[in-house]
């Protein structure tokens, strides 16, 4: 019975048989991504179908990682130039 006021509960349910090993993966990944492992599942079937790959949540706090490192480079360069300094 649908438990009122739950948006989930109104979701379709779908029961499927995993080969063995990849529950444990599918558990690691959605931890890694700070999802839960319906979350991550929902998540990477939308990627499939709509053809577009998905971002995992690490990989993009290390790209984001990178670029602030690189303005902050950008930043102290520009700084130390001559003429930043007149």
């Amino acid at each position: 019975m649908a438990r009122k006021g739950n948006p989930s509960s109104n979701a379709d349910q779908f029961q499927v048989r995993l080969p063995d090993g990849l529950r444990g993966r599918l558990k690691a990944a959605a931890a890694g991504n700070h999802r839960s492992m319906n979350s991550h599942i929902v998540a990477v079937l939308q990627a499939s179908i709509e053809g577009a790959p998905a971002l995992p949540i690490d990989l993009a706090k290390i790209i984001e990682k990178h670029i602030e490192a690189e303005v902050e480079r950008r930043i102290r360069l520009a700084r130390d130039t001559p003429e930043a300094r007149s």
